[in-house]
């Protein structure tokens, strides 16, 4: 019994001695597959820094040269700004110069100035046996020619015939928004009998628009090219009456 006991005993420290032969072997494997992924990943870590020093030494030679390009370009750099600097005085020498000059040329036309426009004539005018009686003679002319009645000549600062059109019109006004602009009063207003065409010259329609939306398209054109120097702010107001039999409505 005490032989069958050793034998039993003696086995088992076999198997418990084998069990901790192939632990061993089992955690030297893996110590083993550690310490190769820390050496790859040491290895690569090293990589990554000597790319990232040739990348700084790069950097740091591509710095230096832009530092020096600069310096060898900053007299250059230097007489730009200066020129600038001029190009802009004489600019806002040669605005003011052209004010004056523009008000004084719109000085020199009157300070009143009358315009006549006259229109075709429309269908039912037409169909009525109406005549057209008014000729545009030249640029500031024009002849009224009735039946048996003596022909007569007038003369305006400026005359629109029934082929003229409403850019035609706005072309001798527009340099009134100028004027406005640099604090001179203006205004502009249409006269006549009852269907001569004030509404069409005055505000148009949409697809061609006539003085009043022209006007202030081109006064907010004006504003934006004079904030462009930056030496002026503008404030707009606007406001609308209506004039019925000498009464404002």
């Amino acid at each position: 019994e005490a032989e069958d006991r050793c034998a039993r005993l003696s086995l088992e420290r076999q198997e418990a001695e084998d069990r901790g032969a192939a632990a061993a072997i089992q955690h030297q494997t893996k110590m083993d597959e550690l310490q190769l992924q820390h050496a790859q990943e040491l290895t690569e870590l090293r990589s990554q820094i000597e790319a990232l020093e040739k990348r700084a030494v790069k950097a740091e030679e591509e710095n230096e040269d832009f530092r020096q390009q600069l310096e060898d370009r900053q007299p250059e750099l230097d007489r730009l700004t200066k020129r600038a600097y001029d190009l802009q005085l004489r600019l806002i020498e040669e605005q003011s110069l052209r004010k004056r000059c523009h008000n004084q040329i719109q000085d020199m036309k009157g300070a009143i100035r009358v315009f006549c426009r006259f229109r075709p004539l429309v269908p039912r005018e037409t169909e009525k046996g109406d005549k057209v009686v008014l000729r545009q003679l030249d640029a500031f002319g024009v002849q009224l020619a009735r039946v048996a009645k003596e022909t007569k000549e007038f003369q305006f600062d400026s005359v629109f015939d029934g082929n003229s059109t409403q850019e035609d019109v706005f072309a001798d006004c527009k340099e009134l928004v100028q004027s406005a602009v640099d604090g001179y009063n203006v205004t502009i207003f249409a006269y006549g009998q009852t269907g001569a065409g004030k509404t069409h010259t005055m505000y148009g329609t949409q697809e061609d628009p006539g003085l009043a939306p022209r006007s202030i398209h081109a006064l907010f054109e004006v504003i934006r090219k004079e904030q462009q120097g930056g030496a002026k702010s503008f404030k707009v107001k606007a406001y609308m009456v209506e004039v019925y039999k000498q009464e404002i409505i």
